[in-house]
Protein backbone atom coordinates (compact mmCIF):
# COMPACT_ATOMS: atom_id res chain seq x y z
CA UNK A 1 0.00 0.00 0.00
CA UNK A 2 1.62 3.30 -0.88
CA UNK A 3 2.13 5.72 1.95
CA UNK A 4 2.96 8.56 -0.12
CA UNK A 5 0.47 9.57 -3.51
CA UNK A 6 0.72 12.76 -5.63
CA UNK A 7 -1.12 13.10 -8.74
CA UNK A 8 -0.24 16.49 -10.96
CA UNK A 9 1.14 18.30 -8.42
CA UNK A 10 2.12 21.67 -9.78
CA UNK A 11 3.95 24.62 -7.31
CA UNK A 12 3.81 28.20 -8.45
CA UNK A 13 5.53 31.25 -7.01
CA UNK A 14 5.40 34.63 -8.04
CA UNK A 15 9.05 36.29 -7.95
CA UNK A 16 9.39 39.78 -7.44
CA UNK A 17 12.40 41.92 -8.81
CA UNK A 18 11.41 45.01 -7.01
CA UNK A 19 12.99 45.46 -3.55
CA UNK A 20 11.02 47.94 -0.68
CA UNK A 21 12.76 49.06 2.18
CA UNK A 22 10.40 51.26 3.50
CA UNK A 23 6.50 51.14 3.82
CA UNK A 24 6.28 54.15 1.71
CA UNK A 25 7.97 52.18 -1.17
CA UNK A 26 5.80 48.80 -0.42
CA UNK A 27 2.50 51.48 -0.91
CA UNK A 28 3.79 53.06 -3.91
CA UNK A 29 4.63 49.55 -5.13
CA UNK A 30 1.60 48.19 -4.62
CA UNK A 31 -0.15 51.43 -6.58
CA UNK A 32 2.07 51.23 -9.94
CA UNK A 33 0.36 50.34 -12.56
CA UNK A 34 3.88 48.70 -13.81
CA UNK A 35 3.32 46.15 -11.62
CA UNK A 36 2.63 43.45 -13.94
CA UNK A 37 6.68 44.14 -15.03
CA UNK A 38 7.94 43.74 -11.49
CA UNK A 39 6.94 40.21 -10.92
CA UNK A 40 7.16 37.15 -12.75
CA UNK A 41 5.54 33.70 -12.51
CA UNK A 42 8.01 30.89 -11.74
CA UNK A 43 6.61 27.26 -11.87
CA UNK A 44 8.87 24.84 -9.40
CA UNK A 45 6.90 21.89 -10.31
CA UNK A 46 5.57 20.49 -13.54
CA UNK A 47 2.68 17.64 -13.04
CA UNK A 48 4.38 15.81 -10.66
CA UNK A 49 3.26 11.87 -10.03
CA UNK A 50 4.39 9.61 -7.63
CA UNK A 51 3.93 6.63 -5.65
CA UNK A 52 5.78 5.46 -3.13
CA UNK A 53 5.18 2.26 -0.87
CA UNK A 54 5.77 1.38 2.73
CA UNK A 55 8.77 0.50 3.46
CA UNK A 56 10.61 1.93 0.18
CA UNK A 57 13.53 3.41 0.61
CA UNK A 58 13.42 6.41 -2.15
CA UNK A 59 15.90 8.83 -3.01
CA UNK A 60 15.30 12.29 -4.76
CA UNK A 61 18.56 13.97 -7.23
CA UNK A 62 18.87 16.78 -9.87
CA UNK A 63 20.52 20.41 -10.09
CA UNK A 64 20.16 23.50 -7.71
CA UNK A 65 16.92 24.57 -8.70
CA UNK A 66 15.36 21.24 -9.67
CA UNK A 67 12.57 21.26 -7.55
CA UNK A 68 13.77 18.89 -4.79
CA UNK A 69 12.88 21.01 -1.40
CA UNK A 70 9.82 22.35 -2.86
CA UNK A 71 9.15 19.23 -3.45
CA UNK A 72 9.64 17.38 0.05
CA UNK A 73 7.80 20.88 1.59
CA UNK A 74 4.86 19.95 -0.73
CA UNK A 75 4.57 16.09 0.96
CA UNK A 76 5.74 17.51 4.75
CA UNK A 77 2.47 19.68 4.04
CA UNK A 78 4.85 22.87 4.88
CA UNK A 79 3.66 24.67 1.73
CA UNK A 80 0.41 23.76 0.01
CA UNK A 81 0.31 22.58 -4.29
CA UNK A 82 -0.98 25.06 -6.96
CA UNK A 83 -2.70 22.62 -7.99
CA UNK A 84 -2.58 18.43 -8.37
CA UNK A 85 -3.95 16.00 -5.33
CA UNK A 86 -1.27 14.78 -1.78
CA UNK A 87 -2.27 11.80 0.05
CA UNK A 88 0.20 10.97 2.74
CA UNK A 89 -0.83 8.41 5.59
CA UNK A 90 1.31 7.86 8.75
CA UNK A 91 3.51 10.38 10.56
CA UNK A 92 5.97 12.38 9.36
CA UNK A 93 9.39 13.47 10.52
CA UNK A 94 11.12 16.00 8.16
CA UNK A 95 14.76 16.80 8.39
CA UNK A 96 13.83 19.79 5.76
CA UNK A 97 15.49 22.69 7.75
CA UNK A 98 17.69 21.82 10.88
CA UNK A 99 17.47 24.57 13.71
CA UNK A 100 13.90 25.28 13.09
CA UNK A 101 11.86 25.41 16.06
CA UNK A 102 14.72 26.06 17.76
CA UNK A 103 15.00 29.06 20.06
CA UNK A 104 18.67 30.74 19.89
CA UNK A 105 18.14 32.43 23.33
CA UNK A 106 17.64 29.12 25.05
CA UNK A 107 20.58 26.46 25.88
CA UNK A 108 20.77 23.11 24.30
CA UNK A 109 19.34 21.47 26.78
CA UNK A 110 16.11 23.93 27.28
CA UNK A 111 15.75 23.50 23.54
CA UNK A 112 15.72 19.43 23.98
CA UNK A 113 12.56 19.68 25.87
CA UNK A 114 11.08 22.83 23.68
CA UNK A 115 11.60 21.05 20.43
CA UNK A 116 10.12 16.98 21.96
CA UNK A 117 7.26 19.13 22.71
CA UNK A 118 6.70 20.89 19.22
CA UNK A 119 6.80 17.08 18.19
CA UNK A 120 3.95 15.85 20.88
CA UNK A 121 6.03 14.34 23.15
CA UNK A 122 5.47 14.54 26.98
CA UNK A 123 8.01 15.57 29.75
CA UNK A 124 8.43 11.93 30.49
CA UNK A 125 8.99 10.73 27.19
CA UNK A 126 11.72 13.67 26.66
CA UNK A 127 13.46 12.99 29.86
CA UNK A 128 13.66 8.78 28.78
CA UNK A 129 15.52 9.93 25.54
CA UNK A 130 17.33 12.45 26.68
CA UNK A 131 20.85 11.04 27.47
CA UNK A 132 20.61 9.59 24.45
CA UNK A 133 19.96 12.74 22.86
CA UNK A 134 22.82 14.79 24.08
CA UNK A 135 25.34 11.65 23.74
CA UNK A 136 24.10 11.12 20.12
CA UNK A 137 24.77 14.94 19.41
CA UNK A 138 28.11 14.62 21.00
CA UNK A 139 27.86 18.14 22.59
CA UNK A 140 28.74 17.12 26.32
CA UNK A 141 29.41 20.04 28.28
CA UNK A 142 28.40 22.30 26.07
CA UNK A 143 24.44 21.22 26.52
CA UNK A 144 24.01 24.12 28.94
CA UNK A 145 25.73 26.33 26.74
CA UNK A 146 22.99 29.13 24.14
CA UNK A 147 21.85 27.44 20.78
CA UNK A 148 23.14 31.03 19.06
CA UNK A 149 26.53 30.40 20.13
CA UNK A 150 26.74 26.90 18.78
CA UNK A 151 28.60 26.41 15.78
CA UNK A 152 26.80 25.26 12.32
CA UNK A 153 28.13 21.46 12.87
CA UNK A 154 27.03 21.85 16.69
CA UNK A 155 23.38 23.31 15.36
CA UNK A 156 22.65 20.80 13.16
CA UNK A 157 23.78 18.01 15.25
CA UNK A 158 21.54 19.13 17.91
CA UNK A 159 18.89 19.35 15.51
CA UNK A 160 19.17 15.86 14.00
CA UNK A 161 19.34 14.02 17.72
CA UNK A 162 16.25 15.62 18.96
CA UNK A 163 14.24 15.03 15.95
CA UNK A 164 15.34 11.75 16.56
CA UNK A 165 12.98 11.02 19.69
CA UNK A 166 9.87 10.78 18.41
CA UNK A 167 9.48 6.80 16.17
CA UNK A 168 8.11 8.40 12.72
CA UNK A 169 6.22 6.11 9.67
CA UNK A 170 7.78 8.74 7.47
CA UNK A 171 11.37 10.20 7.39
CA UNK A 172 11.97 13.21 4.54
CA UNK A 173 15.73 14.38 4.42
CA UNK A 174 17.03 17.08 2.32
CA UNK A 175 20.78 17.35 2.52
CA UNK A 176 20.46 17.53 6.45
CA UNK A 177 24.00 15.17 6.33
CA UNK A 178 26.02 17.95 4.48
CA UNK A 179 27.05 19.31 7.68
CA UNK A 180 28.78 18.23 10.66
CA UNK A 181 32.57 15.99 10.31
CA UNK A 182 32.73 12.70 8.63
CA UNK A 183 32.43 10.23 11.97
CA UNK A 184 28.70 12.11 12.55
CA UNK A 185 27.81 11.95 8.97
CA UNK A 186 28.15 8.14 9.13
CA UNK A 187 26.46 8.09 12.22
CA UNK A 188 23.39 9.89 10.57
CA UNK A 189 23.62 7.11 8.04
CA UNK A 190 23.69 4.52 9.72
CA UNK A 191 20.27 5.41 11.95
CA UNK A 192 18.78 6.20 8.47
CA UNK A 193 19.61 2.84 7.27
CA UNK A 194 18.49 1.36 10.72
CA UNK A 195 15.13 3.27 9.76
CA UNK A 196 15.46 1.50 6.76
CA UNK A 197 15.34 -1.92 8.47
CA UNK A 198 12.66 -1.34 10.40
CA UNK A 199 10.30 -0.99 6.96
CA UNK A 200 10.00 2.72 7.30
CA UNK A 201 9.27 4.99 4.20
CA UNK A 202 12.25 7.27 3.34
CA UNK A 203 13.05 10.04 0.82
CA UNK A 204 16.44 11.11 0.73
CA UNK A 205 17.75 14.43 -0.61
CA UNK A 206 21.34 14.69 -1.36
CA UNK A 207 23.91 16.21 -4.09
CA UNK A 208 26.06 13.01 -2.36
CA UNK A 209 25.57 10.50 -5.48
CA UNK A 210 27.59 7.51 -3.15
CA UNK A 211 25.29 8.70 0.02
CA UNK A 212 22.12 7.94 -2.23
CA UNK A 213 23.35 4.94 -4.25
CA UNK A 214 24.09 3.73 0.03
CA UNK A 215 20.55 4.62 0.95
CA UNK A 216 18.20 4.05 -1.78
CA UNK A 217 16.92 1.30 -3.81
CA UNK A 218 15.15 3.74 -6.00
CA UNK A 219 15.73 6.95 -7.30
CA UNK A 220 14.29 9.73 -9.01
CA UNK A 221 15.73 12.35 -11.29
CA UNK A 222 14.03 15.93 -11.22
CA UNK A 223 15.26 18.55 -13.71
CA UNK A 224 13.24 22.03 -14.09
CA UNK A 225 10.72 20.76 -11.78
CA UNK A 226 9.63 17.43 -13.88
CA UNK A 227 10.46 14.04 -13.38
CA UNK A 228 12.88 12.40 -15.84
CA UNK A 229 13.64 9.66 -14.77
CA UNK A 230 12.62 7.60 -12.02
CA UNK A 231 14.52 3.64 -12.27
CA UNK A 232 16.95 1.27 -9.83
CA UNK A 233 19.43 3.74 -7.74
CA UNK A 234 23.00 2.45 -10.15
CA UNK A 235 20.64 3.47 -13.81
CA UNK A 236 19.24 6.79 -12.21
CA UNK A 237 22.59 7.98 -10.97
CA UNK A 238 25.14 6.75 -14.35
CA UNK A 239 22.37 8.66 -16.30
CA UNK A 240 22.50 11.98 -13.81
CA UNK A 241 26.13 11.87 -14.27
CA UNK A 242 26.18 11.72 -18.17
CA UNK A 243 24.13 14.48 -18.00
CA UNK A 244 26.35 16.60 -15.64
CA UNK A 245 29.45 15.46 -17.78
CA UNK A 246 27.60 17.03 -21.27
CA UNK A 247 26.32 20.07 -19.75
CA UNK A 248 29.94 20.58 -18.29
CA UNK A 249 31.78 19.52 -21.39
CA UNK A 250 29.42 22.17 -23.35
CA UNK A 251 30.43 24.79 -20.67
CA UNK A 252 33.93 24.04 -21.09
CA UNK A 253 33.80 24.71 -25.04
CA UNK A 254 31.82 27.76 -24.41
CA UNK A 255 34.98 29.11 -22.68
CA UNK A 256 37.49 27.71 -25.29
CA UNK A 257 35.24 29.00 -28.30
CA UNK A 258 35.10 32.71 -26.46
CA UNK A 259 38.56 32.53 -25.65
CA UNK A 260 39.14 31.65 -29.76
CA UNK A 261 37.42 34.67 -30.32
CA UNK A 262 38.81 36.75 -28.48
CA UNK A 263 42.75 36.12 -29.70
CA UNK A 264 41.12 36.56 -33.45
CA UNK A 265 39.72 40.04 -32.15
CA UNK A 266 42.55 40.70 -30.64
CA UNK A 267 44.62 40.07 -33.75
CA UNK A 268 42.90 42.61 -35.87
CA UNK A 269 43.59 45.44 -33.01
CA UNK A 270 47.30 43.97 -32.89
CA UNK A 271 47.24 45.12 -36.72
CA UNK A 272 46.61 48.87 -36.40
CA UNK A 273 49.44 48.95 -34.67
CA UNK A 274 53.01 49.43 -35.62
CA UNK A 275 55.62 46.11 -35.45
CA UNK A 276 57.23 46.08 -32.53
CA UNK A 277 55.37 49.48 -30.59
CA UNK A 278 54.54 49.36 -27.49
CA UNK A 279 51.28 48.71 -27.58
CA UNK A 280 51.92 46.04 -30.41
CA UNK A 281 53.93 44.40 -27.17
CA UNK A 282 51.21 44.48 -24.86
CA UNK A 283 48.72 42.79 -27.00
CA UNK A 284 51.25 39.98 -28.10
CA UNK A 285 51.22 39.14 -24.55
CA UNK A 286 47.77 39.53 -24.27
CA UNK A 287 47.36 37.11 -27.07
CA UNK A 288 50.05 34.97 -25.72
CA UNK A 289 48.19 34.47 -21.90
CA UNK A 290 45.26 33.81 -24.40
CA UNK A 291 46.51 30.67 -26.06
CA UNK A 292 47.86 29.53 -22.80
CA UNK A 293 44.35 29.31 -21.14
CA UNK A 294 42.92 27.73 -23.88
CA UNK A 295 45.44 25.24 -23.57
CA UNK A 296 44.90 24.38 -20.19
CA UNK A 297 40.95 24.26 -20.92
CA UNK A 298 41.89 22.08 -24.12
CA UNK A 299 44.12 19.60 -21.67
CA UNK A 300 41.04 19.81 -19.11
CA UNK A 301 38.42 18.91 -21.33
CA UNK A 302 40.76 16.02 -22.71
CA UNK A 303 41.36 14.82 -19.58
CA UNK A 304 38.02 14.57 -19.04
CA UNK A 305 36.48 13.03 -21.88
CA UNK A 306 38.97 10.13 -21.65
CA UNK A 307 37.89 9.82 -17.88
CA UNK A 308 34.58 9.54 -18.83
CA UNK A 309 34.95 7.44 -22.36
CA UNK A 310 36.62 4.54 -19.87
CA UNK A 311 33.96 4.71 -16.81
CA UNK A 312 31.13 4.37 -19.76
CA UNK A 313 32.74 1.61 -21.19
CA UNK A 314 33.07 -0.03 -17.77
CA UNK A 315 29.41 0.53 -16.34
CA UNK A 316 28.28 -0.67 -19.92
CA UNK A 317 30.35 -4.18 -19.31
CA UNK A 318 29.17 -4.21 -16.13
CA UNK A 319 25.52 -3.92 -17.46
CA UNK A 320 25.83 -6.33 -19.74
CA UNK A 321 26.47 -9.03 -17.77
CA UNK A 322 23.26 -8.16 -15.51
CA UNK A 323 19.78 -10.22 -16.59
CA UNK A 324 18.70 -8.90 -19.29
CA UNK A 325 15.52 -6.65 -19.45
CA UNK A 326 13.67 -4.18 -21.80
CA UNK A 327 15.21 -1.65 -18.45
CA UNK A 328 18.70 -2.69 -18.83
CA UNK A 329 18.76 -2.23 -22.62
CA UNK A 330 17.22 0.92 -22.12
CA UNK A 331 19.69 2.14 -20.12
CA UNK A 332 22.57 0.72 -21.61
CA UNK A 333 21.78 2.12 -25.25
CA UNK A 334 21.22 5.81 -23.42
CA UNK A 335 24.38 5.75 -22.27
CA UNK A 336 26.06 4.06 -25.76
CA UNK A 337 24.30 6.96 -27.18
CA UNK A 338 26.73 9.60 -24.28
CA UNK A 339 29.71 7.47 -24.74
CA UNK A 340 29.21 8.06 -28.89
CA UNK A 341 28.86 11.80 -29.04
CA UNK A 342 31.69 12.32 -26.62
CA UNK A 343 34.11 9.97 -28.76
CA UNK A 344 32.72 12.03 -31.81
CA UNK A 345 33.70 15.58 -29.70
CA UNK A 346 36.36 13.68 -28.70
CA UNK A 347 38.02 13.13 -32.66
CA UNK A 348 37.26 16.34 -33.66
CA UNK A 349 39.25 18.57 -31.09
CA UNK A 350 41.93 20.17 -33.02
CA UNK A 351 45.33 19.00 -31.46
CA UNK A 352 47.48 21.28 -33.16
CA UNK A 353 46.08 23.28 -30.05
CA UNK A 354 46.01 20.64 -27.58
CA UNK A 355 49.84 20.41 -26.89
CA UNK A 356 52.92 23.71 -26.39
CA UNK A 357 55.78 23.75 -28.90
CA UNK A 358 57.73 21.84 -26.08
CA UNK A 359 55.34 18.93 -26.06
CA UNK A 360 55.13 18.91 -29.47
CA UNK A 361 59.01 17.71 -29.30
CA UNK A 362 59.16 14.34 -27.25
CA UNK A 363 61.11 11.05 -27.99
CA UNK A 364 59.41 8.40 -29.43
CA UNK A 365 59.98 6.45 -25.68
CA UNK A 366 57.61 9.38 -24.20
CA UNK A 367 55.53 9.56 -26.80
CA UNK A 368 54.64 5.40 -26.32
CA UNK A 369 55.02 5.29 -22.74
CA UNK A 370 51.35 5.89 -22.07
CA UNK A 371 49.69 3.59 -24.43
CA UNK A 372 48.85 -0.10 -22.34
CA UNK A 373 47.95 -2.90 -23.57
CA UNK A 374 45.38 -3.10 -20.47
CA UNK A 375 43.95 -0.03 -21.26
CA UNK A 376 40.24 0.23 -22.84
CA UNK A 377 40.97 0.42 -26.61
CA UNK A 378 38.69 3.88 -27.09
CA UNK A 379 41.51 5.26 -24.40
CA UNK A 380 44.33 3.35 -26.24
CA UNK A 381 42.71 5.25 -29.65
CA UNK A 382 42.65 8.28 -27.93
CA UNK A 383 46.14 8.32 -27.23
CA UNK A 384 47.61 7.00 -30.69
CA UNK A 385 45.61 10.34 -32.07
CA UNK A 386 48.18 12.06 -29.68
CA UNK A 387 50.97 10.01 -31.30
CA UNK A 388 50.45 10.68 -34.39
CA UNK A 389 50.07 14.67 -34.03
CA UNK A 390 53.84 14.12 -32.49
CA UNK A 391 55.00 12.00 -35.59
CA UNK A 392 56.25 15.18 -37.36
CA UNK A 393 58.94 15.57 -34.67
CA UNK A 394 60.73 12.60 -34.98
CA UNK A 395 63.99 11.92 -36.59
CA UNK A 396 64.23 9.12 -39.03
CA UNK A 397 65.78 6.44 -36.48
CA UNK A 398 62.67 7.26 -33.79
CA UNK A 399 60.23 6.82 -36.66
CA UNK A 400 61.99 3.65 -37.21
CA UNK A 401 61.71 2.46 -33.91
CA UNK A 402 58.38 3.58 -33.79
CA UNK A 403 56.61 1.88 -36.73
CA UNK A 404 58.26 -1.30 -35.24
CA UNK A 405 56.30 -1.04 -31.94
CA UNK A 406 53.59 -0.48 -33.58
CA UNK A 407 53.93 -3.14 -35.83
CA UNK A 408 53.92 -5.15 -32.86
CA UNK A 409 51.09 -3.79 -31.84
CA UNK A 410 49.12 -4.31 -34.85
CA UNK A 411 50.11 -8.00 -34.88
CA UNK A 412 49.13 -9.16 -31.33
CA UNK A 413 45.73 -6.95 -30.86
CA UNK A 414 42.34 -8.06 -32.75
CA UNK A 415 40.22 -5.18 -32.20
CA UNK A 416 39.01 -3.45 -35.59
CA UNK A 417 39.15 0.00 -34.88
CA UNK A 418 42.35 -0.13 -32.67
CA UNK A 419 44.08 -1.88 -36.06
CA UNK A 420 42.63 0.29 -38.22
CA UNK A 421 44.06 3.32 -36.09
CA UNK A 422 47.33 2.13 -35.41
CA UNK A 423 47.40 1.01 -39.65
CA UNK A 424 46.48 4.97 -39.98
CA UNK A 425 49.51 6.03 -37.62
CA UNK A 426 52.18 3.31 -39.68
CA UNK A 427 50.85 5.11 -43.09
CA UNK A 428 51.94 8.50 -41.71
CA UNK A 429 55.26 7.27 -40.49
CA UNK A 430 55.99 5.71 -43.73
CA UNK A 431 54.78 9.09 -45.80
CA UNK A 432 57.36 11.36 -43.12
CA UNK A 433 59.79 8.76 -43.66
CA UNK A 434 59.51 8.99 -47.89
CA UNK A 435 59.85 12.86 -47.17
CA UNK A 436 62.30 12.78 -45.32
CA UNK A 437 64.54 10.52 -48.22
CA UNK A 438 63.39 13.12 -50.74
CA UNK A 439 64.56 16.12 -48.69
CA UNK A 440 67.99 14.20 -48.58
Amino acid sequence: MAEIELHGVNKFFTVSHEKSDTLMEQVISSLSFNKRQSTEIFQALKGITLKVDKGECVGIIGRNGSGKSTLLKIIAGIIMPSSGSVRVRGRILPFIELGAGFNPELTGKENIFLYGTLLGLSKEEIMEKYEQTVEFAELGNFIDTKFKNYSSGMQARLSFSTALMINPDILLIDEVLSVGDSSFQQRCINRIIDFKHEKKTILFVSHNLDQVRQICNRVILLDKGEIIMQEKAEDVIEFYKCKIFEEDRLDLQQIIRNNENKIKTVRKEKSSFRKGSEKAKLIEQKIIELRQGNLMYYKELTARIDAQILEYETFIKNKSLEKHSPENRKIINQIKGFRNVIIGERNAINYSKLFSKKEKNLSQDEVLADISPDEQVSMRIAKLKKLERNIYSLGNEELKKVKEILNKELKRDNDLDYRLRLTRAIKKIILEEMKNEKRR
